[in-house]
């Protein structure tokens, strides 16, 4: 037995001039040709159809016949299941995954990303503008510039719409000029409302949240917008960690999109609630933890995974000039995936 080629004008003898080699050796295979296919190579012109041996006259007229009705269109992209072990109890259990798609020449195309489907990938140098829910991209930059002579501790703080934009934070780049051994740290916080203590008061504070109280049994009353956009009323979002369990949420409201505000705001004294209401700022997360600047450079924090940054949740940075006074100054790009990532020009969703 002897390895045959034959030697087709993928111009000429392809009645759409094209070859789809998976869908050709999958014709040839279902033919009655009973050679086996050995493997079809295409270059420029040519396409070489190589059998194990020669075909005999009456399979040779079956290959003519599959070509000149050969679509040239590629197979349908199938995912193949593949099965893995689970340890569940202790005991394997068996768990079918899809493996990738092939691409048209077969080859398997694997690509790893945090991104959910749906959101869009954004860098982005500035924050979203808080007095306006309808808006994003247009709130602060992420940057600051200390002169001499200035407090040599600021915060600045930087926010995203997530209620109406679904949010999530992936890498950061961090620029910096003059700097000798300055510090910046970023903190996640919420935002928070304003209270007054009384003795007869709607609600009850616990820790830096308010619980629901029978009303005139609290221990102070709100005397902020508690329904503002930024009045207080912070998500709870289920966790992006399975292991860790959801935080209770002791407040449910709705919010109305043409009118940036919430309503109906309700107790949900069994904390299985969609909102908290933080009356003091707390350490939510802790990012950025004193990162050290030294002269001139820039740093990209890589990372694999996303945080979610929902409703209520602020960034803010802190930057500490060390001394001797001197001038410096920070700049961040932000890599995000968003769902929405395109602004009109009345920046408006």
């Amino acid at each position: 037995m002897a390895q045959t080629k034959y030697v087709y004008s993928i111009a000429n003898d392809f009645p759409n001039s094209i070859v789809s080699t998976d869908r050709l050796s999958q014709e040839i295979q279902q033919s009655e040709i009973t050679i086996s296919l050995s493997h079809i190579n295409t270059q420029d012109d040519n396409c070489d159809i190589w059998f194990k041996d020669s075909l005999p006259v009456d399979s040779s007229s079956i290959l003519n016949g599959i070509v000149s009705e050969h679509s040239g269109e590629a197979l349908p992209s199938q995912a193949t299941p593949v099965k893995i072990a689970e340890i569940e109890d202790g005991v394997n259990q068996p768990v079918s995954l899809s493996s990738e798609y092939r691409d048209k020449s077969g080859k398997l195309r694997v690509h790893q990303t945090s991104r959910k489907e749906g959101l869009a990938i954004h860098w982005t140098g500035r924050g979203d503008d808080r007095s306006n829910s309808k808006t994003f991209g247009k709130g602060p930059f992420i940057s600051y510039k200390h002169s001499i002579g200035d407090s040599t501790s600021d915060t600045i703080y930087i926010d995203f719409n997530g209620l109406l934009n679904e949010s999530w934070i992936h890498e950061v780049v961090l620029t910096w000029y003059g700097c000798e051994l300055d510090t910046v740290s970023v903190d996640i916080v919420p935002d928070v409302c304003q209270i007054q203590d009384s003795t007869a008061g709607n609600f009850t504070k616990y820790e830096a949240i308010l619980l629901p109280a029978i009303p005139g049994t609290g221990n102070c009353n709100i005397v902020s917008d508690v329904l503002s956009y930024t009045g207080g009323l912070v998500s709870i979002d289920n966790p992006t960690d399975p292991s860790q369990s959801s935080s209770p949420g002791f407040w449910n409201a709705d919010f109305n999109e043409e009118t940036g505000r919430f309503e109906n705001l309700a107790p949900a004294p069994n904390g299985d609630g969609g909102y908290n209401i933080f009356h003091e700022e707390r350490v939510l997360n802790k990012t950025f933890n004193e990162i050290q600047l030294l002269k001139n450079a820039f740093q990209i924090f890589n990372s694999s995974d996303t945080d979610q940054i929902s409703h209520g949740y602020r960034l803010r940075a802190t930057f500490e000039t060390t001394l001797p006074d001197h001038e410096w100054t920070v700049s961040g790009i932000l890599v995000m995936h968003r769902a929405k990532v395109s602004v009109k020009d009345d920046c408006t969703f």
